[in-house]
């Protein structure tokens, strides 16, 4: 059997390293739930509105996970 690389192939059939590449995509899916829940709150929602509570529980998520990924390479 052969062992599974940590690499893939972008569009350009250029290598790609995968974690680094799931490490990047989490930051940035990260950035999205940062934002959207910055501009609720300046829409006039406050933090205990289910929205924001949702917001809170996906960013606590996503900085969870990016720790763990960035503790476990």
């Amino acid at each position: 059997m052969t062992e599974r690389l940590d690499v893939i192939w972008n569009e350009k059939n250029q290598r790609v390293d995968e974690p680094a590449l799931v490490r990047k995509n989490i930051q940035r899916i990260l950035n999205e739930w940062k934002t959207l829940k910055r501009v609720q709150l300046q829409s006039g929602k406050t933090e205990d509105y289910p929205e924001i509570a949702f917001l809170n529980k996906k960013i606590q998520e996503f900085e969870k996970d990016l720790r763990t990924l960035q503790t476990n390479p």
